[in-house]
C-alpha cells in the first residue's frame, strides 16, 4: 500500500469527520480549522473521531495527543507521520 500525500489524509480525514459534525462540509473542511472551535466537537467526540480514523489511517494516535485546540492540519501531520509504510510495516 502506498503512502497517503497530506492532501490524500485531509481529503479522507474531512470525509470522516463529517460524521461527527453537522456545521461544515468535507469539502469546506480547511487544515488550519480548529476541532472545537470551528468544527464544534468537544472532547468525547474528538475521541470517536480519531477512533475512525485510528480504522481508516491504520495509526494509533494516542489520547494525550488528542486536544480539542488542535487543527484538522496538526492531525493530518501526525496521520502522514505515522501511518503504515508502504511494505506494511
Amino acid at each position: 500500500m502506498a503512502r497517503k500525500s497530506k492532501d490524500q489524509i485531509l481529503a479522507e480525514l474531512a470525509e470522516l469527520l463529517q460524521e461527527f459534525t453537522d456545521l461544515v462540509k468535507p469539502e469546506d473542511i480547511t487544515a488550519d480549522m480548529k476541532f472545537e472551535d470551528q468544527l464544534g466537537m468537544d472532547s468525547l467526540i474528538m475521541v470517536d473521531a480519531a477512533m475512525a480514523a485510528e480504522d481508516h489511517f491504520g495509526v494509533k494516535i494516542p489520547t494525550e495527543e488528542l486536544k480539542t485546540s488542535m487543527t484538522v492540519g496538526e492531525m493530518v501531520n501526525f496521520i502522514y507521520e505515522n501511518q503504515p509504510d508502504a511494505d506494511g510495516e
